[in-house]
């Protein structure tokens, strides 16, 4: 995903979340709950939602550039401590 839309997912995601909270709370009320205990019982049955938060953040990421970029620092701090090592061709 680009990053100027990252707002406009932003919003998308809080929505999507809102919604299938307020489902889950909405069929918790059909099953006999009051209002108060419906909205928790969805909320243990949706789980935790910052994690899902993260785990939505994560798959619109570019992870592969991050981990060459972590990859490429290592070996730089590498290459600097040890400039002899790092030089030498087996």
């Amino acid at each position: 995903m680009y990053w100027w839309r990252r707002k406009q997912r932003e919003q998308d995601l809080e929505r999507e979340l809102s919604s299938d909270l307020d489902l889950e709370a909405a069929e918790q009320q059909e099953n006999g709950l009051s209002q108060a205990e419906a909205r928790c019982a969805a909320q243990r049955a949706f789980g935790n939602v910052a994690l899902i938060r993260q785990d939505t953040r994560a798959m619109w990421e570019w992870r592969w550039v991050q981990e060459f970029r972590q990859d490429l620092e290592y070996a730089l701090r590498l290459a600097r401590r040890e400039p002899g090592f790092a030089t030498t061709r087996c």
